[in-house]
């Protein structure tokens, strides 16, 4: 993903905006350092990061994960990428491959109460 690294400061109606500075000892950005995405991107793999990228279709994996990144996949994860954790998972490593469709869900209504409205999405084409 490209963009660049930003701080603003504001005061009042005045805000001024800066290049991140890079801490000598930890080599990371300073604490109010933002990240923005350039408008147009190429990249596929970044689905855990910026999944409102049009050309992110899927998980990073050990060759393209930024390990440097100040991202929580990094911070919770220890540096490892999307793909990493998942495959090497207990829920993933005890699972067979499917060699048939799996069958259609059915959803039961278990209580009548305040409209609640879900809304999920796959882009992955896959599904």
């Amino acid at each position: 993903i490209t963009g660049i690294n930003r701080v603003y400061k504001c005061q009042g109606n005045s805000c001024i905006a800066r290049g991140c500075r890079i801490d000598s000892k930890t080599k990371l950005y300073e604490k109010d350092c933002l990240f923005f995405p350039d408008k147009d991107q190429t990249e596929k793999a970044s689905i855990m990061f910026m999944q409102g990228i049009d050309s992110i279709i899927e998980f990073c994996n050990e060759k393209n994960h930024n390990r440097e990144a100040p991202s929580l996949q990094n911070k919770m994860c220890n540096s490892r990428s999307t793909w990493e954790v998942i495959s090497n998972s207990e829920d993933f490593k005890n699972t067979t491959s499917m060699v048939a469709p799996p069958p259609p869900p059915v959803f039961s209504l278990l209580k009548i109460s305040q409209r609640i409205v879900c809304l999920v999405l796959d882009k992955s084409g896959s599904m």
